[in-house]
């Protein structure tokens, strides 16, 4: 099995980002119009809570939300919340793993398909009725010999290695 630094796979790649796509239909056309390696393309997902009932509460008492990303794409990276709140604690879950969004820049989800991964914004306080909050992520479609390579090697990242499908600490 090969070993592969991410930071040096993808520094070497030919990347273009779409402004035009909105999601993964969209990305692909302009990928294979380009011809290029990897196109990026960002997307933004709206929540609205109208009552903390709808939330799930922690061993804390904490309410939280926990947004899972739709896997129609090879990597994530560039994930934002807003609006930011000193009440709002994000983390990020790959499988029973937890992980500071500081700690962690990308998930591969080439790399990891037997691992989910979940954003978890946890309410230090009550939320108010009708809070909005918005996820915006960066996504990544690269060509099949690239995914393929991914998938068949050893892949570490600054925080994480991706081995045999699972995604793990270093």
């Amino acid at each position: 099995m090969n070993t592969i630094n991410y930071n040096e796979f993808i520094k070497n790649l030919t990347i273009k980002h779409c402004n035009t796509a909105k999601n993964f239909q969209s990305a692909l056309e302009y990928y294979v119009q380009e011809r290029i390696n990897m196109v990026t393309y960002n997307t933004t997902n709206k929540f609205l809570l109208f009552s903390a009932g709808f939330l799930q509460a922690d061993e804390n008492g904490n309410y939280f939300y926990e947004f899972i990303p739709i896997r129609d794409c090879d990597i994530i990276d560039n994930i934002k919340i807003d609006p930011i709140d000193k009440n709002i604690k994000i983390t990020y879950h790959i499988g029973r793993q937890q992980y500071n969004p500081q700690d962690i820049k990308e998930f591969i989800v080439v790399a990891s398909p037997y691992n989910d991964f979940r954003i978890r914004l946890t309410f230090l306080e009550k939320p108010t009725e009708n809070f909005e909050f918005f996820v915006h992520l960066r996504n990544y479609i690269m060509d099949s010999e690239l995914r393929t390579k991914l998938r068949m090697s050893k892949l570490i990242t600054d925080s994480n290695i991706y081995e045999y499908g699972v995604c793990q600490k270093i």
